[in-house]
C-alpha cells in the first residue's frame, strides 16, 4: 500500500495496489486518485498471536509479524518448526 522512499526520499501511496484492494474486497466503484485524496492517517498497532499461549508480534521493516521471543533454545526452535509445519500441512 505504501512505496518506501529510497535514499531518504518520502514514502508515497501505491494507488494501483490500493485500488486493486478496494475493488476486490470493498466493492469500490470509482478508483481513488490523488486529486480525490484529502487526508491520510498513519497509525501503528500492537498485535498478538495465540496458539497455545499469547505471543506479542513485532513490527518494523525486518521484524514485522514475527513473534517476540525472550528465550531461544533448541526445544523452542524445534517446537516452532513442528507447529508451523503442522499448520501449513493442514491448510
Amino acid at each position: 500500500m505504501i512505496n518506501k522512499g529510497e535514499n531518504g526520499s518520502h514514502d508515497t501511496l501505491h494507488l494501483n495496489n490500493i485500488n486493486h484492494y478496494m475493488k476486490t474486497y470493498r466493492a469500490l466503484k470509482y478508483p481513488l486518485t490523488f486529486d480525490r485524496l484529502k487526508e491520510v492517517y498513519l497509525f501503528t498497532t500492537i498485535s498478538y498471536f495465540y496458539d497455545t499461549e499469547c505471543h506479542e508480534l513485532l513490527s518494523g521493516p525486518l521484524q514485522n509479524g514475527r513473534r517476540r521471543i525472550d528465550r531461544i533454545d533448541k526445544e523452542l526452535i524445534y517446537g516452532l518448526i513442528d507447529q508451523s509445519s503442522d499448520y501449513l500441512k493442514n491448510r
